[in-house]
């Protein structure tokens, strides 16, 4: 949680960030999935409303890409994480997570009452799997949330300078043309 609400909040709120660096967040994390009488059926770690959350994250995403366009949503999309992760409160519920997507509807592109109809219909179940493919895919397997990849690869050193400072990572690590903040703003 202090990834979302630190190093990539800096990171994404950091003007033309998206020169340098590509930010995906799959909300999926350590999550389980088995095929039960025909039909998957995913535990979360935390619980049935961290999945409910997960889904709701997803279908945001979702409407937001369909909004934007794959390429303009990039940060939007990790912004919508971050607005939801941020607001919500433990104990974790349901309700929480609609709440939230309530309240994130005012800063992002979608409409809170569609992203809640798709974290309760099988468009959401399709997103979940597609996360679920997505982060089971990984090389190597993931170990831990957040599991910060670069350039398609893991490394301990890599992900921790990520989760640490991800602003800072993008700076020292692109070899193209620095965007200003690398200059002014990586402490």
């Amino acid at each position: 949680m202090m990834f979302i609400k630190d190093s990539l909040y800096t990171a994404i709120t950091t003007p033309n960030i998206e020169q340098m660096v590509h930010i995906r967040l799959i909300p999926y994390g350590n999550t389980k999935r088995k095929i039960v009488d025909g039909k998957w059926v995913f535990t979360c770690q935390h619980g049935e409303a961290e999945c409910y959350g997960d889904l709701i994250e997803l279908c945001a995403q979702d409407s937001i890409v369909k909004a934007l366009g794959a390429v303009a949503a990039e940060i939007p999309k990790a912004g919508v994480v971050h607005c939801i992760e941020n607001y919500i409160q433990k104990p974790y519920t349901n309700n929480s997570f609609v709440q939230a997507a309530l309240h994130c509807q005012q800063f992002y592109p979608y409409e809170a009452n569609d992203v809640i109809n798709c974290a309760s219909n099988s468009y959401g179940e399709l997103l979940h799997l597609i996360a679920a493919d997505e982060t089971d895919n990984l090389v190597p397997k993931h170990k831990g949330v957040p599991w910060a990849v670069a350039n398609k690869q893991f490394t301990e050193e890599t992900g921790d300078e990520i989760i640490n400072n991800l602003l800072r990572w993008a700076c020292q690590n692109y070899d193209g043309e620095k965007i200003e903040a690398c200059y002014t703003q990586q402490e």
